[in-house]
């Protein structure tokens, strides 16, 4: 009505197109949705407006997090902001569409370079499709790790001779020094500060100059009083303490190596994906030439070669040729399956035996594994709402530290007036150098990156990080039963032939009849006979009667399979037949006048269902049943699986209504789902998880997308979200808990700087090393069941 009109004109005034599929069922848009092959659908993004991705240089610690996100939220247009340290990455959220997108994205990368750092446009603009982008970053960060460890050779080098003769030469020959090794001390720390350590003092120059300070400041101005102290005390003859200078900054390079590899490792999930994507294509040409190009390439249409033991490089379908494909990470098959002729193929899955040839369908970005890599990032880059509390504190962080520093200066020299200055500086310096906020910026980030990371590896896709931590306090499940615990398709469940009849000829009769149809229930049945391995006769003269049945000839006997009441009209049917089972569908079958008996199907559970409960029960988490279906099918499956409660036979809306109403009762619910009837549920619900095997609509609403169809991941997803929430608890412990301990004892003075340079590394390294035990954790997997025709 009237109401409809007024939101479809808002939309279109927003500057967005209505596709509605109300308007026009049968419109093209609806149908090409309607009819995507699971292999040829990317899977949604999670942008909830414009984004632009930066890649920010620069940044050590959660000061630098702060800084750069408050310079992007100052530029006009821009509705959020999340910046990652350990994937060194801006996420920006525009306010709407523009018209100039290269104005907005220079302004942005100025707001960054503005606030002392460096950044870049991820998509770069050279036209490059994004897995290409993609690993070009992984080998930038790999090339960072290796300048990370040529700066710490160099500074090793240079300190250990200034530590020797400043510590060593004294205390183990008993002499004092000559003068000149004082100015060579002076001369290697000098070096070191210069060379190894150049990039700190430059990046702590830039942060003063626009007004702000970060942990390279801290280092630096500790760093730099020492150096000054030891040369003023060099000219005057007093103690040196180069030593301390040359070892903070090489402890500090030590920590930030250690750091570089760990954030490497942690991104390993992402680089896997990255390696499945082949660099390059065989693309067959007019003549049948086959010619080599790289994946970018690679268009719609264009038929490609695979050979035994390599990635399928696009989204497509098997023109010609079979093989044996291992597709676990994409629908979570266990074992490789076989593709022929017209058999959908996912890209980035790989061709295990057998050579075929391909159509390209989806290409580049718009493959399925490009969009697993994108929603990866993205959760990866994400903000934890536990993170709050850290992002407060690291607001503040280094501007309380430099007061606190100067204090301590203060105090020392007011308590001990005779002491001499240099020393007076030693308390303040370890000060500077212990409080370092780099545990704080990485001790929820790397967990969630770890965490999604693994996720992913396990076919679990979680949208960003707070759906991962909403996911660890999921106290009950609803599952939908179509699609979700069932196969979502009919199967044969059990045969009855009359007496006299045996199971292959009711099987093979029926077979036979049904073998033109493409009714659900027909391909049931051919698939079936076909699983038997029996031979099928041709069929003559098919005939399909809509709501009764199909009849034809077969082998000279006219057969029909259908209703009962329809099958009857040619044979009536034996009094021993027996009932069909609750919640099933029973066809007659008859040829010429004998009645062969009855079939009965249903849509059978999936093999992992039962597994599924029982991990969900054994992590103290309840389960319901939710749908549409009839009360007596409903509460077969609840019986089978042990689910004790059940609520069945309500409309969509109705499925909302249901999930509002548990959530009123207390506790926090995960909806699992994978029809276009279950999005408003999902919405409604506090965590929503979709099936990869079902609708775009179901997996676009959701916070959770498991790419196959396997319901394991559901427990699976509750239980990594509880381990990385657990794991990020800690992080920030440790994290605060080194501050609170550490600034107070190096106040007093009793921490030389450069232990406190040693325990600064050290944190950090502890925070992330901790995160990176997601990657070797064990989720519970129960083996699936099997289930025989009986």
């Amino acid at each position: 009505g009237a109401s409809r009109d007024a939101l479809v004109a808002a939309v279109q005034e927003a500057g967005y197109e209505i596709d509605d599929p109300d308007d026009d069922p049968a419109s093209p848009g609806r149908a090409a949705r309607s009819n995507a092959t699971p292999a040829a659908r990317p899977l949604p993004s999670s942008s909830g407006g414009p984004r632009v991705v930066l890649e920010v240089a620069g940044m050590t610690c959660a000061a630098c997090v702060g800084s750069v996100e408050r310079a992007l939220r100052a530029v006009a247009g821009v509705r959020t902001v999340e910046v990652s340290l350990p994937t060194e990455r801006a996420t920006v959220t525009l306010e709407g569409a523009f018209e100039a997108p290269g104005a907005i994205d220079a302004a942005l990368v100025e707001a960054v370079e503005g606030a002392g750092y460096s950044a870049t446009n991820a998509a770069g603009g050279t036209g490059e499709g994004e897995l290409t982008r993609e690993r070009e970053a992984a080998e930038r960060r790999l090339a960072h790790v290796s300048e990370a460890r040529r700066r710490l050779v160099v500074s090793a080098a240079l300190t250990v001779p200034v530590f020797g003769l400043a510590m060593g030469a004294e205390m183990l020959l008993g002499m004092e020094l000559p003068r000149w090794t004082g100015w060579l001390q002076g001369i290697l720390t000098s070096a070191v500060m210069l060379v190894p350590g150049r990039a700190i003092f430059a990046m702590a120059l830039r942060q003063t100059r626009h007004g702000s300070a970060n942990m390279d400041s801290l280092v630096a101005l500790g760093t730099a009083a020492s150096w000054t102290a030891s040369v003023i005390s060099l000219v005057r003859g007093g103690p040196l303490y180069f030593e301390s200078a040359a070892t903070i900054i090489t402890l500090v390079l030590l920590g930030r190596f250690l750091e570089a590899r760990a954030k490497g490792r942690a991104s390993e999930a992402i680089r896997a994906l990255l390696d499945r994507a082949p660099r390059r294509a065989h693309r067959i040409e007019e003549g049948e030439v086959e010619r080599d190009i790289p994946l970018d390439q690679v268009a719609v249409g264009d038929l490609l070669r695979v050979r035994p033991g390599e990635m399928v490089p696009a989204d497509g379908a098997i023109v010609s040729g079979e093989s044996s494909i291992d597709e676990a990470l994409m629908t979570g098959e266990s074992l490789p399956v076989t593709r022929s002729r017209d058999d959908a193929v996912i890209g980035g899955t790989n061709n295990t035996v057998g050579s075929f040839v391909m159509r390209a369908e989806q290409v580049g970005d718009q493959t399925r594994l490009a969009a697993i890599v994108r929603l990866v990032l993205h959760a990866q880059s994400s903000r934890a709402p536990v993170q709050r509390l850290a992002d407060r504190v690291a607001a503040i962080f280094v501007p309380l530290v430099l007061a606190v520093a100067l204090a301590t200066a203060a105090l020392w020299a007011f308590a001990d007036p005779g002491r001499p200055w240099p020393e007076i500086l030693l308390p303040a310096v370890a000060v500077l150098v212990i409080a370092c906020p780099c545990a704080m910026g990485l001790a929820t980030p790397t967990a969630v990156v770890v965490g999604t990371g693994r996720a992913a590896q396990r076919g679990i896709l979680i949208r960003d990080a707070a759906a991962l931590e909403r996911a660890h306090a999921v106290s009950c499940v609803v599952f939908d039963k179509t699609g979700t615990l069932t196969e979502g398709k009919a199967a044969v469940r059990a045969l009855h032939p009359a007496p006299g009849v045996t199971r292959d000829e009711l099987l093979a009769a029926a077979a036979a009849v049904e073998g033109p149809s493409e009714h659900p229930i027909a391909r049931a049945i051919v698939d079936a006979a076909r699983e038997s391995g029996l031979a099928l006769a041709a069929a003559e003269g098919f005939r399909a009667r809509v709501g009764h049945g199909a009849e034809a000839r077969v082998a000279g006997q006219h057969c029909r399979v259908g209703r009962f009441d329809f099958v009857a009209e040619l044979a009536p049917p034996p009094a021993e037949l027996p009932p069909p089972a609750p919640g099933s569908t029973a066809v007659a079958v008859a040829a010429s006048a004998r009645h062969l008996g009855a079939i009965e199907l249903a849509d059978p559970l999936r093999p992992t269902s039962a597994a599924a409960l029982e991990s969900l029960a054994e992590q103290g988490i309840e389960t319901v049943l939710l749908t549409g279906d009839h009360p007596e099918v409903a509460g077969r499956v609840a019986t089978e699986l042990g689910i004790g409660r059940v609520v069945a036979g309500i409309l969509p809306d109705g499925k909302v209504d249901a999930i509002e109403e548990m959530a009123r009762d207390g506790g926090v619910i995960a909806m699992v789902g994978d029809g276009l009837n279950d999005a408003p549920a999902l919405a409604a619900a506090e965590v929503g998880i979709a099936m990869g095997s079902g609708t775009d609509v179901a997996m676009e609403t959701a916070a959770i997308t498991l790419t196959g169809s396997d319901p394991r991941g559901v427990g699976e997803a509750i239980a990594l979200s509880r381990a990385t929430l657990r794991v990020i608890r800690q992080n920030l412990f440790w994290a605060f808990a080194y501050n609170i301990i550490g600034i107070p004892v190096a106040a007093a003075g009793l921490l030389n700087p450069m232990i406190a340079a040693a325990a600064m590394a050290a944190s950090s390294v502890l925070v992330v090393s901790n995160s990176l035990r997601l990657r070797a954790m064990r989720i519970a997997a129960a083996p699936p069941s099997t289930r025989n025709i009986s």
